[in-house]
This record gives structure tokens, C-alpha cells and sequence, in this order.
């Protein structure tokens, strides 16, 4: 794919803050490239998403933890010509 690649960015910076024990809901986007994109988490054996939140391959974030903490993930979008990008996000998930 290499020179066929059109520059795509992920345009959520950060997500807000988690509450533990409440439902949580953010959406991840990208802009450019070629849509519509695919949204994974990248390197899930070294930083996994806390139990209790998942991420859709439609880049929504959602669900209820139960622990409080600071982990960080990582995002890969790919767009519709397998060109990719990666975002690092550090949670924040406190007791409410």
C-alpha cells in the first residue's frame, strides 16, 4: 500500500474521564484518508482495555469498569485502503 496511502489522522485527542461502576460511552474518530475506518486496540497484550469497556470496530468506546486506575491504550484505525494509524490514550478512571 505503500504510496497509495492518503494522509488520514485520528481525531479524538483524548476521552473524558471514567467513572467507576458507571456506563460509559465516547466515540473515537478519524478524518482523511479513505473512509469508512476500522478502529482496533493495538498491542491488547501489553495494554489491554480494562475489563468491563470495549471498543467496537466502529470506534465506540462503552461499558462499566469496576477498578479504578490510569492504563493506557493504544487505537489502530484503518481506513478502507488498509492504510493505518495509531493513538495512544491515557485513561482516567476514578470513583464517582
Amino acid at each position: 500500500m505503500f504510496g497509495q496511502c492518503e494522509t488520514f489522522t485520528i481525531l479524538t485527542e483524548s476521552v473524558p474521564m471514567i467513572f467507576v461502576g458507571q456506563h460509559y460511552s465516547t466515540q473515537i474518530e478519524a478524518i482523511g484518508g479513505t473512509a469508512p475506518y476500522t478502529f482496533e486496540v493495538f498491542d491488547a497484550g501489553n495494554f489491554p482495555l480494562p475489563d468491563g469497556l470495549r471498543l467496537k470496530s466502529d470506534g465506540s468506546l462503552k461499558g462499566k469498569v469496576s477498578e479504578p486506575g490510569f492504563p493506557t491504550i493504544f487505537v489502530r484505525a484503518t481506513d478502507a485502503q488498509g492504510c493505518t494509524q495509531v493513538h495512544a490514550y491515557g485513561l482516567q478512571i476514578e470513583q464517582p
